[in-house]
This record gives structure tokens, sequence and C-alpha cells, in this order.
């Protein structure tokens, strides 16, 4: 098992990372510690196309938002 580590600020990053045996991508929105926004939307959308699923994680985020 492996994971890579990707700025998906540019979602071309998760395009090219994604390779044949990749099986889950993990999104963190915002980012910790330099709160970067990640387009979800945008991101989950990739992930579908290529058969991966997605998980986002926004611990950062309080409920409150």
């Amino acid at each position: 098992m492996s994971c890579d580590f990707v700025d998906m600020t540019n979602l071309d990053n998760l395009k090219k990372a994604i390779k044949k045996n990749t099986k889950l991508v993990w999104i963190e929105t915002p980012t910790n510690p330099t709160l970067k926004v990640i387009d979800i939307k945008a991101a989950t959308k990739i992930c579908k196309e290529k058969g991966v699923l997605s998980v986002v994680d926004n611990t950062f985020l309080s409920p409150v938002f």
C-alpha cells in the first residue's frame, strides 16, 4: 500500500495522480494548517469518472459553518 500527497488546489494534479490501482482519494478542506480550500464538487467528479472512492475530511472546519 502507498499514498501520494497532492496539492488539489490545481485539479490537474489530482488527474495526474490517479493511477490504475488508486482506490481512494482523501480530500482535506480546508487544509490544516494552510487553510487552502479544495473544490469538492470538481474533485469528486474527477474521482467518479475514474471509478475512485472519494472521502472529504473537514475536521478543521467547525460544524458551525
